[in-house]
């Protein structure tokens, strides 16, 4: 399918401030190094005051350019969500009347909705935010490398672990949300069918049986949910040990490189945050194929109702044009029409509409 963004300058933009951003993160950890190595030899705190000055204003502007590239970004995202409904929609309307009256409203709703918004998270806001902890990986990589290169190759030994359990539980996340995007799907067909015939269930007393089958479909879609929160749940349970143990390693490591005198206890804090800021960029990274399983199960479920995506679309017809429900030459002629619905009755013995202004 063809992948919708919002405005191009737009996206960059936001995308260059986050980095930004990350880079004037991974500047403010040096600086706080500096800090703390002042303060450690020094009498007072006098003499470190520029340094805490410095590292104040470099924290700040990271975070007035994060503000800026997450809005940025942000009104990308929903430029999506807008060009990529309207797609689907319009196809939805451009689709024979046979493959039209075989779809569920409530199914049709859920796909317009939730599935739109999970495409375009993942690719507007998983993508850009994968895509920031790929170039700032680097950086953080190679100033904990300067800082001490044997903590830092310590730090690297976990990372293809960590992006192995990612891949462990793409099976699990994919089951999770098909289930979960049927069982909404589901549901919401449940719930236009019973508000389309209320009158029908009214009259036959149907009240307790719809509201059965309703409930029983939320409860489907509760039990897929949960089993989606356990998934995503388990793996960061699984992840944050994973992380928690590698930090530990490198701070008994660390320590005993002070003791030693090949490292200041400045440069270990700054290595430790380093590898605080280092370890959240991978398991962004991690998540973010996640995410992109939903995204491909969403793409295909709107596919499943408007074909192909990113095809020319067909002439949007101008407000004012009307709407013709026969050739203007074509005469209508109905005789003997009777119809009763609770106490609405029709009855129409002849009705003649001639063609002309």
């Amino acid at each position: 399918m063809g992948l919708h963004a919002g405005p191009p300058t737009i996206l960059v933009g936001g995308l260059a401030l986050l980095v930004a951003a990350a880079l004037v993160e991974v500047v403010s950890v040096l600086v706080m190094a500096d800090v703390l190595d002042a303060v450690l030899t020094s009498s007072g705190v006098g003499g470190a005051g520029r340094g805490v000055a410095q590292w104040v204003g470099v924290t700040l502007l990271g975070a007035v350019l994060t503000y800026c590239g997450t809005l940025a970004t942000c009104r990308a995202a929903e430029g999506t969500v807008l060009a990529l409904r309207d797609e689907v929609l319009a196809r939805v309307l451009d689709l024979p009347s046979d493959e039209a009256n075989r779809l569920s409203t409530g199914d049709v709703v859920v796909r317009l909705t939730e599935d739109v918004v999970v495409l375009e998270t993942a690719l507007s806001v998983s993508v850009v935010q994968a895509a920031v902890a790929l170039l700032t990986t680097g950086g953080l990589v190679a100033v904990a490398w300067w800082l001490s290169w044997q903590l830092t190759l310590i730090a690297l030994i976990a990372v293809p672990g960590l992006m192995g359990l990612a891949r462990a539980f793409r099976g699990a996340q994919e089951r999770a949300t098909v289930r979960e995007r049927e069982a909404h799907s589901a549901l919401g067909s449940a719930i236009a069918e019973v508000t389309a015939t209320v009158e029908h269930v009214r009259l036959y007393g149907m009240e307790p049986a719809e509201r059965g089958w309703v409930h029983r479909r939320g409860r489907s879609l509760f039990a897929a949910r949960m089993r989606e929160a356990r998934v995503h749940a388990l793996f960061g349970g699984v992840l944050g040990s994973a992380q928690a143990l590698t930090l530990i390693a490198v701070s008994v490591a660390g320590v005993m490189l002070v003791r030693t005198g090949s490292l200041t206890y400045g440069a270990l804090i700054a290595l430790t945050g380093y590898l605080g800021h280092l370890y959240p960029r991978i398991q962004d990274i991690a998540e973010s194929r996640l995410a992109l399983v939903g995204a491909r199960i969403s793409a295909d479920r709107l596919e499943a109702v408007a074909g192909p995506l990113g095809a020319p679309l067909p002439p949007v017809v101008p407000d004012d044009a009307g709407t013709r429900l026969v050739p203007p030459a074509l005469a209508v002629r109905v005789r003997d029409v009777r119809a009763r619905r609770g106490d609405f009755v029709l009855d129409c013995p002849a009705f003649d509409a001639e063609p002309g202004p």
